[in-house]
C-alpha cells in the first residue's frame, strides 16, 4: 500500500473518458458497489461535464472528479472518489484543490457539491472549508443522509 511520502502523484485535468473509463468503473465499484453509478450514467455526465479530473500514480489512476456546470457562476463537484487503498493520504485534499483552482482560472467563484453524513466527510468538508460555506443543508438520496455545500472559491 502506498505512502503518502513516498507516493509521486500527478493530477490531470481534462483527462480523457476514453483513457481512464477502466480506472474510474473499478474505483466507484470499490467505493460505492452496489449504489454507485454505472458506465452509462459516467459517461452521460462525461459528455456534458466541464472537465474531468484525475490523480495518478504513473499510469494508474487511483481517484476522480467529475465537474459540472450548475449555474453560470457556479460548478457543481457531481462525483469524487479515491481508490480506498488510498484514502486517508491527502490525495483528495490534492485532487479538490487543483480542481478549485481550476474552476478560479476559468471564472466559477463557486462550487457546490453534496457529501456523505455517515462516513463522517461532511464534517471533514465543513471544518475545512469553514467561512468559505455559503450554505448547507443535509437531505436524503439513494446513497443515505448527504450535506449539500455552497462554497466561495
Amino acid at each position: 500500500m502506498p505512502k503518502k511520502a513516498d507516493t509521486a502523484v500527478a493530477v490531470e485535468l481534462y483527462a480523457l473518458w476514453a483513457r481512464y473509463r477502466t480506472d474510474i468503473l473499478r474505483i466507484e465499484a470499490r467505493c460505492f458497489g452496489p449504489n454507485g453509478s454505472d458506465e452509462g450514467d459516467l459517461e452521460s455526465m462525461v459528455k456534458t461535464a466541464l472537465f474531468l479530473a484525475v490523480i495518478r500514480e504513473g499510469d494508474k489512476c487511483f481517484g476522480y472528479c467529475l465537474v459540472n456546470r450548475r449555474w453560470p457562476d457556479t460548478a457543481y463537484i457531481n462525483f469524487t472518489a479515491i481508490e480506498p487503498a488510498y484514502q486517508n493520504k491527502g490525495h483528495l485534499g490534492t485532487l479538490i484543490s487543483a480542481v478549485e483552482d481550476e474552476l478560479r482560472v476559468i471564472g466559477y467563484p463557486y462550487m457546490e457539491r453534496n457529501c456523505r453524513i455517515e462516513s463522517g466527510y461532511a464534517d471533514q468538508v465543513q471544518k475545512h472549508y469553514g467561512d468559505r460555506i455559503v450554505s448547507t443543508h443535509d437531505h436524503q438520496s439513494h446513497l443515505g443522509p448527504l450535506r449539500f455545500f455552497r462554497i466561495k472559491l
